[in-house]
């Protein structure tokens, strides 16, 4: 577990050496990073939504068909 985390952090400080090679300043770092964690928030939140949506047709096409059955059965 240690060695992944440890290769994550590397991972992160080669990206920032690099990009303070070209010459980005810490805000665009900042600012880069903040973009990145409003991304996965949106994902997150997209994701969510299609979950709800999918069980709510999945909810209402029982509910059609458990109503057609009984309207065939004549109950």
């Amino acid at each position: 577990m240690d060695t992944i985390r440890d290769s994550i952090e590397t991972e992160a400080d080669k990206s920032i050496r690099k990009a303070k090679l070209f010459g980005m300043s810490e805000n665009c770092l900042n600012q880069r990073s903040m973009r990145l964690k409003f991304l996965t928030l949106t994902q997150v939140w997209a994701y969510i939504g299609e979950i709800v949506f999918n069980m709510l047709v999945l909810i209402g096409s029982v509910k059609m068909s458990d109503r057609v059955i009984r309207e065939m059965m004549g109950l």
